[in-house]
């Protein structure tokens, strides 16, 4: 271990000696490195990172696929019997996530006063609070390999949970959070929804089902869907509301689970032809359900991307390290040829530099970690915050991580730092040794020199990489001009489920009557409305098949329109368009007779011009009537392609869980204190979640976009600024090389203003050539990222002029400075060192 040893302590001192270059080696690895370090973390931590349980390999997630429709949910009957009969499985369970509503403070349960989470009386309960809730299958533990780290699991069959007592498996974090550590738990009661439950485990810490980015709270049987889903029903077929997971038995691949379930799913379909027609299974390798397939897919197209742009943020500092060692190298040409005219071989001088660059990684690998970590905390904090997701855990650097900036690290020191070094190791020793340091200035900086060649690379990858952040930010301003189809400014939304605390139907209806009288008489309020679905949200679609009097539909048509349960009111308040007919009025009662309000594209489709209003429907039950036609709104997407849009009236159609739309000229700040004082009024055990303003929930639309446009212009910026360093270092350089030349000329007469604008043109013809290499590469580069862009051209002449001028302009006064430098040089000086 002595010469290693010996070489690292040669190789610290060498690094400390041309600390300047050492330090700027170490900040550009530490950039290239850490951008795409931070890359790397998001992208697996939303997408790759494997789920942390036992032999997560084997896990797979099912889904119900119908024509055109390829991910559904799982009714509880179908899911049933495919766990009863599949024979792929070595284990098969189902679940669902849910809101519910616990208390945050308790009344003794009779156990002593010291149970700080248990909860008797849902009466004696102010301010409830929401919690995550997941309704699971008997055998979800099962399927997941996980055992509670307390207690026990639930035990018996789906079938046997039926009327069995009402039983609650809590979740590490909310364990902690709720209940003192010391504090006995298990066998006492939690209420939730106004219910009691009984404690019988906890969950293992780290352990989040089958999620990534969202934390269950407790766990409940199935079972108890209908105090948590009202829609939810254990024996309708057709009411698909579960999401599957299922373990494959050893040996068994997913291509033949997939064939064996498609001849379980024929043998269903024959079973019940009328609910089942056309209805088959599919599977996706791994147990996530954060995300669907057709998201998943899109993000795994856009992470590519991501980290490509990265890769040339990595590329820019490479070709800005390689330049400093190069010039570090000449540096020290007399010190490795006087080595080795004292007899240091080849390999020693190469097992010395292999060395230093090894710390140089160490350094810039501890750096860029450093910088993930940092970006790991404030990420998530750019996350909007009516979100129910947390990404810290997901995003936080780990050893997949850990290992993919060392591997980066290495590769960079290596292929930048060596490759220069050992031109040093092997160069002829005499002529180092009676080198004094002159050199042509052109030889060896101007457009032919290898140093030259490094710097229109980085000049030209700094361009496409500002070009690219120009089309983002551009595609982001387009966006924002996109008309939504409704004005968002003044409205305040609150989330509200009266079911939560045990409301039915008929309460919940005169509850909702009385908080809208209430909300619409506060100062300053214009009106006040109820709809089910904020447009704009994240994964905010639903839709449901419709039959349509006087149209028939082709044989591979699915007529399943997005739906939207609004009250009267809403389209005014919303200041939606009307295009014919009426909105919903005080008419619209449980009893009168079902009525409908379409949009615009919905009437174009399913009726002659102007016959929509009048016209007929069925979404399920009854003939409904069409009252009204609404101009088309952006629903799910900004940009979107119109959609046919169905709205029911919630007097006719009960939704228990509702978004509160409060239209006021008060700030919200104001606002927000007021309406929690008006539902606490009314029940001071109704929990209010998800409050925030109609703008800051449609923000969460443009999220995507913001943190591409903000990862691209990032990864832009690194890299102008890379090469600007780049290029003054390398003509500071030329400049230093050149002195002798530049003193002699000087002193023969030459005016230092000739000086100053030669190594200008110099500098900037570099310039030229890599601004013109750039522009070709970034028009291609733009053709690729067309996809992601909102009304802007992958060749728009405005982005790629500005970011070229911006390219030449900070080059321009980077290549001054060594320029003034030149025309300063002292003659006198020069000829007493010739």
């Amino acid at each position: 271990m002595d010469p290693w040893l010996q070489d690292v302590r040669t190789g610290w001192r060498s690094l400390w000696r041309h600390r300047r270059i050492s330090v700027a080696a170490v900040l550009c690895i530490a950039l290239g490195v850490g951008v795409n370090s931070v890359a790397f973390s998001t992208i697996d931590g939303l997408l790759f990172k494997p789920l942390d349980l036992p032999a997560a390999h084997r896990l797979v997630t099912a889904y119900v696929s119908w024509p055109g429709f390829e991910h559904a949910s799982f009714s509880f009957a179908n899911y049933r019997d495919i766990e009863r009969d599949n024979e792929v499985f070595e284990s098969f369970a189902a679940a669902r996530l849910v809101t519910a509503s616990v208390a945050p403070k308790a009344v003794s349960s009779g156990r002593g006063a010291s149970n700080a989470g248990v909860t008797e009386g849902v009466a004696a309960e102010a301010g409830a609070q929401r919690l995550m809730a997941q309704l699971v299958t008997a055998h979800y533990f099962d399927v997941l390999g996980v055992a509670p780290a307390r207690g026990r699991a639930f035990q018996g069959d789906s079938d046997e949970l039926i009327g069995s007592p009402a039983e609650v498996i809590l979740g590490h974090d909310f364990w902690r959070r709720r209940f003192s550590v010391e504090e006995e738990v298990l066998g006492e009661t939690l209420r939730i929804n106004g219910r009691p439950f009984r404690i019988i485990g906890i969950m293992p810490r780290g352990f989040h089902g089958t999620y990534r980015l969202v934390r269950p709270d407790v766990y409940l049987p199935v079972t108890m869907a209908q105090l948590l889903v009202p829609k939810a029903n254990l024996e309708n077929r057709g009411n698909g509301w579960l999401l599957s997971v299922g373990r494959l038995s050893q040996g068994v691949s997913i291509d033949q689970a997939r064939a064996s379930l498609n001849r379980l799913a024929e043998g269903m379909e024959q079973q019940h032809p009328r609910l089942l027609d056309g209805w088959g299974l599919t599977l996706v390798s791994g147990g996530e359900q954060d995300l669907p397939p057709p998201l998943r897919s899109r993000l795994a197209s856009a992470s590519r991307w991501i980290l490509a742009l990265a890769a040339l943020v990595l590329l820019v500092a490479c070709a800005n390290v390689a330049s400093l060692l190069l010039a570090r190298d000449e540096g020290r040409r007399r010190e490795l040829a006087i080595r080795r005219a004292l007899g240091a071989g080849f390999g020693r001088l190469s097992r010395q530099l292999v060395t230093e660059s090894g710390l140089l990684a160490l350094l810039g690998s501890t750096a860029a970690l450093s910088l993930a970590w940092v970006c790991s905390r404030w990420l998530p904090a750019a996350l909007p915050d009516h979100l129910p997701v947390r990404m810290e855990p997901a995003l936080a650097p780990d050893g997949r991580v850990l290992a993919y900036a060392l591997v980066l690290c290495l590769v960079t020191a290596v292929v930048c730092a060596l490759a220069p070094a050992l031109r040093g190791a092997r160069g002829e020793i005499y002529s180092a040794l009676g080198s004094r340091g002159r050199a042509s200035g052109r030889r060896r900086w101007g457009l032919g020199s290898f140093h030259s060649t490094l710097v229109i690379a980085q000049l030209a990858l700094s361009l496409v990489l500002l070009a690219s952040a120009g089309l983002f930010v551009r595609s982001l301003q387009q966006a924002q001009r996109i008309d939504p189809g409704f004005r968002s400014e003044g409205v305040l939304l609150a989330a509200i489920d009266p079911s939560l605390v045990g409301y039915d139907e008929p309460r919940g209806r005169e509850l909702y009557d009385r908080l809208l009288q209430r909300v619409a008489s506060l100062p300053g309020v214009e009106s006040a409305a109820l709809g089910e679905v904020v447009p704009l949200g994240v994964g905010g679609g639903q839709q449901r098949g419709i039959l349509v009097e006087g149209y028939e539909a082709a044989p591979d048509e699915r007529m399943n329109p997005d739906f939207n349960v609004v009250g009267s009111g809403y389209f005014e308040l919303m200041e939606m368009a009307l295009v014919a007919g009426r909105t919903f009025d005080s008419t619209e009662t449980p009893g009168s007779l079902p009525t409908v309000v379409v949009n615009r594209t919905m009437a174009e489709r399913y009726w002659p011009p102007g016959e929509a209003v009048g016209g007929r429907l069925s979404y399920g039950g009854p003939w409904a009537r069409v009252v009204g036609v609404v101009e088309d709104i952006q629903y799910q997407s900004l940009g979107e392609a119109p959609r046919p849009y169905l709205y029911l009236p919630w007097e006719q159609v009960w939704e228990a869980s509702m978004e509160l739309h409060v239209r006021s000229q008060s700030p919200a700040d104001q606002l927000v204190p007021l309406l929690r004082r008006e539902v606490a009024t009314l029940d001071p055990a109704l929990p209010v979640f998800s409050v925030r303003t109609l703008r800051e929930h449609t923000a969460s639309a443009l999220y995507l976009p913001r943190l591409g446009a903000g990862f691209v212009g990032a990864f832009g910026l690194l890299a102008l600024g890379l090469a600007v360093v780049g290029l003054a270092g390398v003509m500071a350089y030329g400049v230093r090389r050149a002195r002798s030349e530049m003193g002699i000329r000087i002193a023969l007469g030459a005016d230092p203003r000739r000086i100053f604008w030669q190594v200008l043109r110099q500098g900037l013809s570099v310039v030229s050539v890599g601004v013109a290499l750039g522009l070709l590469t970034a028009v291609g580069v733009g053709q690729l990222l067309a996809g992601f862009l909102y009304g802007t051209s992958h060749a728009d002449p405005v982005t790629l002029g500005l970011a070229a001028g911006c390219l030449v302009l900070v080059a321009a006064v980077a290549v001054s400075v060594p320029a003034r430098r030149a025309m300063k040089v002292d003659p006198v000086s020069v000829l007493r060192e010739e």
